[in-house]
């Protein structure tokens, strides 16, 4: 070392980490428990991240009521919310094509009342129906009410049990579609896939 000319000492260059990056509609919050970093020269605590559960998205200006109205529906019938965390779909099965063509009917007659319609598709004895609101985006008050109405005329055209279809791949009952490949595994999962894409009207 030459005198009067300060040695130089090579450190290594703080990397700060990378952000958290979150999936759709996903959020964290940190708990009480903390962790020592033994790593840390400073000894600084570290938060766990606990990922929330996921809860349907209500459309704006939504009722109070709705929250345990959904939840009551998701968890007494084979309701199931979708992957988007927007809507709810079930699938139907009937003993005929006729009684499958009847519920449609009497559902799309409700719907010209309502003035609210659903994404739905009909092969033979089965109807998948599912129920979203678009403008204003999220789960209404209507999507609930007309999933209601048609558990109601279901049960009136006839309707086979749940227990009798249980085994087709398209049954709302079933966990197949479960959270959409995880994007959301909310109150209850498992929805037929087969009704992607749902339209919803705008609630006057």
């Amino acid at each position: 070392m030459l005198s009067g000319i300060p040695s130089i000492v090579h450190q290594p260059a703080h990397i700060p980490p990378a952000p958290l990056r979150l999936t759709s509609h996903q959020s964290y919050r940190n708990t009480s428990s903390t962790s020592s970093s033994t790593s840390n020269s400073n000894n600084s605590s570290v938060h766990s991240v606990t990922p929330l559960t996921w809860d349907p998205i209500f459309s704006a200006n939504s009722p109070n009521d709705l929250p345990d109205r959904t939840s009551s529906l998701l968890h007494s019938t084979p309701w199931a919310l979708t992957a988007s965390c927007i809507g709810i779909t079930r699938t139907y099965r009937f003993k005929t094509f006729k009684a499958a063509w009847d519920f449609m009917s009497l559902v799309a007659a409700e719907c010209q009342k309502q003035r609210h319609h659903p994404s739905w598709h009909n092969l033979y004895n089965e109807v998948s129906i599912e129920w979203t609101t678009h403008r204003p985006r999220g789960l209404s008050e209507k999507d609930v009410l007309m999933a209601e109405f048609c558990d109601r005329v279901a049960g009136e055209v006839g309707a086979l049990p749940v227990q009798e279809n249980s085994g087709n791949a398209t049954d709302g009952t079933t966990n197949s579609s479960k959270g959409a490949a995880g994007e959301c595994s909310g109150i209850r999962s498992g929805a037929a896939a087969t009704t992607a894409g749902a339209r919803g009207d705008r609630i006057v």
